[in-house]
């Protein structure tokens, strides 16, 4: 299942807010949700190559690690 569709995102006050602040809003049909791959899998691997095996004391050592991976 795609949440991406979920019916937040397809309601009129969601889409009058993403007219507000000028951003076009990306929706693929329904059982279509190949175009996210490529996401789920980068931030798969970086949590697992990179966040499994630190552990970070704060949040900005953990932000610091990931801008330099």
């Amino acid at each position: 299942m795609n949440s991406d569709r979920g019916s937040q995102y397809a309601s009129y006050e969601y889409r009058q807010h993403l007219d507000i602040m000028q951003m076009r809003q990306s929706m693929s049909r329904k059982a279509f949700c190949w175009d996210n791959a490529p996401t789920e899998r980068f931030f798969r691997s970086l949590k697992h190559e990179e966040l499994n095996y630190n552990n970070f004391r704060t949040k900005e050592a953990a932000i610091n690690s990931i801008i330099d991976v």
